[in-house]
């Protein structure tokens, strides 16, 4: 099973199907986790990765965030990460 770390907490992240239209679902409670929509294309999968870990982040840390601007937020960092992967190999 893959997880992501967001603090303290390791997060599972689960492949399913999650039907149409439904490429990833993040939830808070009771416990962490996330679920991402096996059936979709592997880039809407990568995406929808970075588009819950973004809800995650936001969620865990008290920010604010309405659907809207986390879609945004997906795209903007997803073609930065395209755009200058040298930036990420040291971190």
């Amino acid at each position: 099973m893959t997880t992501i770390r967001i603090g303290p907490l390791e997060i599972p992240v689960e492949y399913a199907d999650l039907g149409p239209g439904v490429f990833g679902k993040w939830h808070p409670f009771p416990s962490p986790r996330i679920e991402i929509n096996d059936k979709a294309p592997e880039p809407m999968q990568a995406l929808a990765l970075l588009h819950e870990c973004i809800h995650a982040l936001c969620d865990l840390h008290g920010i604010r965030a309405n659907e809207q601007t986390v879609s945004t937020l997906e795209m903007v960092l997803a073609q930065f990460m395209r755009d200058n992967p040298s930036v990420f190999a040291s971190v």
